[in-house]
């Protein structure tokens, strides 16, 4: 009989635990400010998606921005501006567009069909150290 009052009290201490654990705040890695510009062929280009790959352990986050008319970006991690965790960095372009699949279901699209998406491949390299102006980018 005692076995059976023991069950809702353990149901409830492991609901307790289970929900402490999900909402733990994880806290954001120390960053530099960083911003740089993509030129296609010379020319500014918006709306074109940057993307830094760590190239050390950085869990849960992905450095990213995505530039204005000018060709300009400024990179966040977790938050509006906030910058990128100091270390190296393989960077991948992605041009994005809303298309639809086989089946008419709405998808997003690279105008370039990945040529620059792929931090296997790439070869855009950058490392922050501090805040930093990024080199134009020049893509083809």
């Amino acid at each position: 009989m005692m076995y059976r009052q023991r069950i809702p009290a353990l149901l409830v201490l492991l609901t307790c635990i289970a929900v402490a654990a999900c909402n733990r705040t994880l806290k954001p890695p120390a960053t530099k400010p960083v911003q740089g510009t993509v030129l296609v062929k010379g020319q500014p280009l918006s709306g074109v998606r940057v993307v830094f790959h760590p190239q050390f352990d950085l869990k849960f986050y992905r450095p990213s921005g995505i530039t204005n008319a000018e060709g300009k970006f400024v990179i966040e991690t977790a938050k509006t501006g906030d910058g990128a965790p100091r270390g190296e960095y393989i960077v991948t372009f992605e041009l994005p567009f809303a298309s639809s699949d086989d089946h008419g279901r709405d998808i997003e699209a690279d105008a370039w069909k990945g040529k620059y998406a792929n931090p296997d491949t790439s070869t855009f390299r950058v490392n922050i150290n501090d805040a930093v102006e990024l080199e134009p980018f020049r893509l083809e």
